[in-house]
């Protein structure tokens, strides 16, 4: 054989390797998600993984979904061995504090092939349990002479170590061993309040000999492995309980510990975790009085607003649904949009989760 034909076989076989590269550079996305939730309210995803590349055609040999990346609203949750076609997403409790909450949840899947990995598939989202209901401002349950159908259905105390009693709500101990409990509340939905603002609290606990307590707030994920239970927020710390307790009033801003929840909402429960020692003596504590109500906030301290104009909205294909008068997307349907706006001089997008 000449040189020359050397050197153009051997350029017809580096063409068609870049050839085979160029083909093989993205996977097709998983196909046929199906989504369905079980009466512990966990979803469980189902799909089909691709058999070839993003043009259509079939993987080379040896090559094939090494990984799988599932993501709900738009956050990464898990990183699945590559033969994997299912997943359950635990509802948020105790020893799944990285599980979803009530409301929309929009869930994808990615699959990588080679080190690369594909496009998103298709959304596919379900509704879990009804929209979170709150309970609006001022709150002040009644507390004094409630009966325990009316205390199971407004509270919950973990443990049974909190009552209803004529004077108010009771936690009671022998005082022979260390004895906490926990009492959260209200069970008929979550307290109305916005992230950054200014709220004050007004509560009174008694008790016949002198108890340390805390008071504070609560959600789902205040849930641990190895913690009952924990403030998500603490209000009020450490605080002695004794004979004639005044009113207590404290003034907080609410601060969501996964920071901005705008398009992310949290259930938030007031809670009173009351602790005694052990060989501390028998005693009662007795939480007789209790409001929440909102500060007005003025302009100094109002959170900052996103001056926006211009507000196109899209579905998750792209396509233009139409404008909005703000970023809250007043009177669009529950789901996942991505929006496109104007800020100052600069063009902005974001993803937008209307509940």
């Amino acid at each position: 054989m000449t040189m020359k034909k050397r050197l153009l076989t051997f350029s017809m076989i580096l063409i068609v390797a870049l050839q085979g590269m160029a083909a093989n550079d993205v996977p097709a996305a998983p196909s046929n998600l199906v989504l369905s939730m079980n009466s512990e309210f966990d979803v469980e995803l189902k799909w089909n993984l691709p058999a070839t590349y993003a043009d259509g055609q079939p993987f080379a040999d040896g090559s094939k979904v090494s990984a799988v990346k599932v993501y709900r609203n738009s956050s990464e949750i898990a990183l699945l061995d590559g033969d994997a076609t299912t997943y359950i997403d635990y509802m948020e409790g105790p020893g799944h504090t990285d599980g979803h909450g009530y409301g929309l949840n929009v869930y994808e899947l990615s699959a990588c092939v080679d080190n690369v990995w594909s496009a998103t598939c298709m959304p596919e989202q379900i509704m879990v349990g009804e929209a979170v209901i709150t309970t609006p401002l001022p709150w002040e349950p009644t507390l004094k002479g409630m009966n325990e159908g009316d205390f199971g259905f407004n509270w919950c105390s973990y443990d049974d170590s909190w009552a209803a009693g004529p004077d108010g709500l009771v936690f009671a101990a022998d005082g022979v061993s260390a004895a906490c409990g926990w009492l959260v509340g209200p069970m008929t939905g979550s307290l109305d309040l916005l992230p950054r603002r200014r709220y004050m609290a007004e509560f009174r606990v008694e008790a016949d000999a002198n108890v340390l307590y805390s008071a504070g707030l609560v959600n789902f994920a205040s849930h641990e492995a190895g913690d009952y239970m924990k403030f998500m927020q603490v209000i009020s710390g450490n605080c002695i309980a004794g004979k004639d307790s005044g009113v207590r009033q404290v003034e907080f801003v609410y601060e969501p510990k996964n920071g901005d929840t705008t398009f992310w909402p949290e259930s938030v429960l007031f809670a009173v975790n009351a602790c005694a020692p052990a060989g501390s003596g028998e005693f009662s504590l007795n939480l007789s009085y209790l409001k929440i109500t909102a500060i007005e906030s003025t302009s100094a301290d109002a959170p900052a607003v996103v001056a926006a104009t211009g507000i196109e909205v899209y579905n998750l294909q792209g396509v233009l649904l139409g404008s909005a008068s703000s970023l809250n997307l007043d009177g669009y349907a529950p789901g996942l949009y991505v929006v496109r706006y104007i800020s100052g001089n600069t063009v902005c997008s974001t993803k937008v989760l209307v509940q």
